[in-house]
């Protein structure tokens, strides 16, 4: 699913995909009659998914994702043709995604200050697409500079998500200066992004979703590996407040199945890490899952807005 997606949603004449998906190594292998399709299940989304339509009248909200300046070519030392706000959401719009939950790639990446910035310039200009993931480095900041950031993003402009960035700072989540902000959190239900190193990382949301009951917590690349879906499933069982976003450029297959098994469709959320990634075969691995339809609506966008419309300002 994945990989079809990216083809059918791709900026090109219908002939291009037909080469593309079997034409070519149909040629180089000498073919003159194409093998049989398996049959498969096809609802009404995945149906839509293969003529390459927008999801027009569904609702679908990318749950992770980021903004970068206008016309951007790389953020953060990764290379990402055409990555600015504009270019993003033309591809957004070929899918039909309605709402995107995001962070500045230069926030998470090297300074907090400005990339809050940059993303709430990205916000305003569009504030019916962008939802903002504020983010903190506490290592860089004071501890009036923390509370500046909160008041300023969080209890004046409203954006209601938090993106603390452990790969980079390195700094346990449970660590006394990032108290201010979950304390913010909680006193208005928001909800974090949350990235995990398997050794630490557990531990710190599995206190942190006690501690503070109405903050939502959504796992970042739930559906990295197996292995890791087990550990944030486990979380998620054991914390009603605890979620899990799927996007990772492998798309294992059936661990999307394997999560909604565990934990219900009501707790996995579509994301894509978008512009760093296409979103077109992150879509197509929630569109193609085998899953039923109500189950991928959850995912692809009632799970999100459920997070939002919870917020309490």
């Amino acid at each position: 699913g994945a990989a079809r997606a990216l083809v059918d949603y791709a900026e090109i004449p219908d002939a291009a995909k037909d080469a593309v998906a079997s034409g070519n190594l149909a040629r180089l292998l000498g073919l003159e009659k194409l093998p049989t399709a398996r049959e498969v299940r096809v609802d009404e989304l995945a149906a839509r998914a293969a003529r390459g339509e927008p999801f027009a009248d569904e609702l679908v909200i990318d749950a992770h994702a980021h903004v970068v300046h206008a016309d951007a070519q790389q953020a953060g030392g990764v290379v990402m043709p055409d990555a600015g706000p504009e270019a993003q959401l033309r591809v957004y719009d070929r899918l039909g995604v309605d709402r995107i939950f995001a962070s500045s790639y230069l926030g998470i990446w090297s300074d907090s200050v400005a990339g809050n910035a940059e993303l709430a310039q990205v916000v305003a200009r569009w504030p019916d697409r962008f939802v903002g993931y504020v983010t903190i480095d506490p290592t860089y900041l004071s501890e009036d500079e923390v509370v500046r950031e909160i008041n300023t993003y969080h209890n004046e402009l409203h954006f209601p998500g938090l993106k603390p960035y452990y790969p980079r700072n390195e700094l346990p989540l449970t660590h006394p200066r990032y108290e201010p902000w979950w304390g913010c959190a909680d006193a208005h239900s928001l909800f974090a992004l949350v990235h995990f190193d398997l050794k630490k990382t557990e531990a710190e949301v599995d206190e942190l979703a006690t501690r503070y009951p109405n903050v939502r917590f959504l796992c970042a690349h739930s559906g990295a590996t197996f292995e890791f879906a087990e550990t944030v499933a486990a979380l998620a069982l054991r914390h009603p407040n605890v979620y899990l976003e799927l996007t990772i450029t492998n798309v294992p297959l059936t661990v999307i199945e394997f999560l909604v098994e565990k934990v219900g469709s009501k707790r996995v959320l579509f994301g894509t890490d978008s512009p760093m990634r296409d979103p077109r075969p992150q879509f197509g691995w929630v569109v193609y899952a085998d899953l039923d339809v109500e189950q991928k609506r959850d995912i692809l966008g009632r799970n999100a807005e459920r997070l939002l419309s919870t917020v309490e300002w």
